[in-house]
């Protein structure tokens, strides 16, 4: 019996540890899923001090409306207004601080599995639109958990023809830390497990 109760015990410890979530997640993005935030209409060759000043003032427009983010550049010498739409977006935040600091933009293999790295949040993928000689473009932006470091993205606009992906960037977040255990954190969660098992035995025996 008492054999029975500690291998019960020691299976729930171990499918518990098995359940901390990977550092690792694959995630596809989409228009409208849960982690969209809306879209900068005609926003096109911003600097990243623009952009994180855009990303950073999301929280002003309230989901599922549209507004325009105001944004001081060059300590206020130069300010610039952005259209931001947030149809299809239910996300009400906390909206994390969004970083200059390393940020990071590719235009190459849009269409696959990107890794983004440790530490980024922000995504934001541009699409364009060519009608004769005047384009337009539209930056999608979304927010991830801590624990994706590889996303894939949608290469056109779905319900939308004629748009196509141009470019993504990815930015860092201010998290004031994370809850996601690294190794050593696992570890240390191991060895206090197998000595709980230890001890569980001892006053079983």
């Amino acid at each position: 019996m008492k054999t029975t109760i500690f291998n019960s015990v020691r299976t729930l410890c171990l499918v518990g540890l098995l359940a901390v979530p990977s550092a690792v997640t694959a995630l596809p993005l989409e228009k409208g899923d849960a982690y969209y935030l809306g879209y900068i209409q005609d926003a096109r060759d911003l600097s990243t001090s623009a952009e994180v000043g855009i990303l950073n003032g999301f929280s002003t427009v309230p989901a599922n409306q549209s507004g325009a983010v105001i944004v001081n550049l060059l300590e206020g010498l130069v300010t610039i207004g952005a259209d931001v739409n947030r149809e299809g977006s239910d996300y009400m935040g906390p909206f994390l601080t969004a970083l200059e600091d390393e940020a990071r933009q590719t235009s190459e293999n849009l269409n696959e599995e990107m890794e983004i790295g440790t530490g980024y949040g922000y995504v934001l993928a541009q699409f364009v639109k060519q009608e004769g000689r005047k384009s337009s473009a539209k930056t999608l932006a979304w927010l991830v958990p801590a624990t994706v470091e590889s996303i894939s993205l949608p290469d056109s606009l779905s319900g939308e023809r004629g748009w196509s992906l141009s470019h993504a960037t990815f930015y860092r977040v201010d998290r004031g830390g994370s809850n996601v255990p690294d190794g050593g954190a696992t570890l240390v969660l191991l060895g206090s497990v197998m000595a709980a098992f230890a001890a569980l035995r001892r006053k079983l025996a």
